[in-house]
């Protein structure tokens, strides 16, 4: 609990895969694919997983222009008319699992017309997610924040496992973190966000390292696909575990995927 030294100097460095979101930012791309490091399959069972990376980059594509249609309309409009109001409400719900908070029911037209603009102009990403029996290492999970209610993914270390109701949660839940991972890091106008302006900065973590040899608590920044990306609009798909091969230790490549066949 004191800053740690080495050769006399204090060790400072980005702590945690959120340091990748700089990468992001300066990536001039429409599509950026992302897939875990740790995620290997041999070359003879790739097929399936560029399958679906393949679809769910069209499904990426299809809410992009989706998006921007509507963020087209309400650039024109002077206050959030109630046809429209629920038609872009129900999408919010159905396509982005996004559910406002109480709130926002007591705004003006006016301000709901900024409040759903600024909730659709955000990064867009697709996720697949697989099915597990045994929940680890986090997964998607309903949050809450003053925006509202909607689907993100959580690390294990984010749940109080102290706490009855979130231990039951988690050991109820069906699907693991993340597979792969596609993005638009572009708004409606076709420019690029600046992708730190979309991060929960309250998800840090302080986790157990060591460095030569030492243990050391190092405080990480919020992981890339969790806190970094927690104000982005987000679908969640599941794909199949033929796509999801991790190597976590050297015992996985025991495990029959990565033989060669």
């Amino acid at each position: 609990n004191q800053p740690f030294r080495f050769d006399s100097k204090v060790v400072t460095r980005p702590g945690g895969h959120g340091a990748l979101l700089e990468n992001l930012n300066t990536i001039e791309a429409d599509l950026i694919f992302i897939k875990n490091v740790d995620n290997l399959l041999p070359d003879d069972l790739k097929a399936p997983m560029v399958f679906y990376k393949k679809v769910i980059a069209g499904l990426l594509l299809k809410h992009v222009k989706i998006i921007r249609s509507y963020l087209s309309v309400l650039d024109t409009l002077p206050r959030l008319e109630e046809e429209l109001e629920e038609e872009i409400l129900t999408y919010l719900k159905k396509a982005l699992s996004f559910v406002p908070s109480d709130g926002y029911f007591k705004l003006t037209k006016e301000d709901k017309l900024s409040f759903i603009h600024g909730i659709l102009n955000r990064p867009l990403r697709v996720c697949g997610v697989v099915k597990t029996a045994v929940p680890t290492g986090g997964g998607p999970y309903w949050v809450e924040d003053q925006y509202g209610s909607y689907l993100q993914l959580v690390e294990d270390a984010q749940i109080d496992l102290n706490d009855g109701t979130q231990r039951a949660l988690r050991e109820e839940s069906t699907y693991a973190n993340i597979t792969d991972l596609v993005i638009c890091p572009k708004d409606y106008l076709g420019q690029a966000f600046d992708l730190t302006n979309f991060i929960n900065k309250d998800t840090g973590f302080i986790s157990q390292k060591s460095y030569h040899g030492h243990k050391i608590k190092a405080i990480e920044l919020p992981g890339l696909w969790n806190g970094s990306m927690a104000y982005w609009n987000t679908l969640l798909v599941e794909v199949p575990p033929e796509t999801f091969a991790p190597v976590k230790s050297i015992l996985d490549l025991l495990d029959e995927k990565h033989f060669v066949h």
